[in-house]
């Protein structure tokens, strides 16, 4: 899942809530390898998250990107939080490639109760690592609650800082545009990808049927004038 593999944070090897200080000392450490030409291993680099391959292009683009606010909580959904010490131990064995072990302490917090201050952080990271293992409709479900619980607010406080102010329906829409991209990028059907999202709530389920209406009828429209065009050569 490219979103994922290719994730800013992952490029620059740190988790979606580290300060600028620890960015800025991965990029100027990046830089430097990069410019002679050698190879740096950084946490997150394990195989069990994908081939990660890095140039000044990738690099630059991550930059610019976490640089942005937006973008930094709509990368930041598809990637991992640090929030509690349940998070921190799950995200050391994920950096040692233990992806099961992980997602056994995760699954162990969002069973405890429902989402909640304590643990909408393993609702996210959880949602990453299913992603990851094909699990496509159970990740939309447990993304789906944290983007339409208040604590949305809350995990987008964690990545930037106190004063953000996010607007909730964008940064839903940018979900499901990416997370659609992903699975059609698999050669899913339209039909299948819905059903993908069939435990989400009924408004994101509303969005992306609405989303591929739009798509049919943006097509629709451009044979009509095509149409139009050939007729009046013709």
């Amino acid at each position: 899942m490219n979103i994922i593999q290719n994730n800013p944070f992952r490029i620059l090897g740190v988790v979606a809530n580290s300060r600028m200080k620890e960015l800025q000392k991965n990029i100027t450490t990046l830089n430097a390898y990069l410019s002679v030409g050698k190879k740096i291993e950084l946490p997150f680099d394990d195989n069990c998250l994908g081939v990660i391959n890095r140039n000044d292009d990738v690099l630059n683009k991550a930059k610019n990107f976490l640089q942005i606010d937006e973008k930094k909580i709509e990368f930041a959904l598809f990637w991992f939080l640090a929030n509690s010490e349940i998070d921190n131990v799950s995200i050391d064995h994920l950096k040692k490639g233990n992806i099961e072990k992980s997602i056994a302490f995760w699954e162990k917090q969002i069973n405890k109760s429902a989402i909640d201050a304590n643990n909408y952080s393993a609702f996210n990271n959880l949602g990453t690592l299913m992603f990851l293992k094909g699990q496509f409709q159970y990740a939309i479900k447990l993304k789906s609650e944290l983007l339409n619980s208040e604590l949305i607010h809350d995990f987008s406080m964690q990545i930037c800082d106190e004063n953000i102010l996010i607007d909730k329906s964008s940064l839903i829409e940018k979900f499901i545009d990416n997370t659609i991209s992903f699975l059609a990028s698999l050669n899913l059907t339209d039909s299948d990808i819905v059903s993908t999202f069939i435990d989400s709530s009924k408004e994101i389920q509303e969005l992306v049927e609405k989303s591929f209406i739009k798509d049919s009828i943006t097509n629709l429209n451009s044979a009509i004038e095509e149409a139009k065009l050939v007729n009046k050569k013709g």
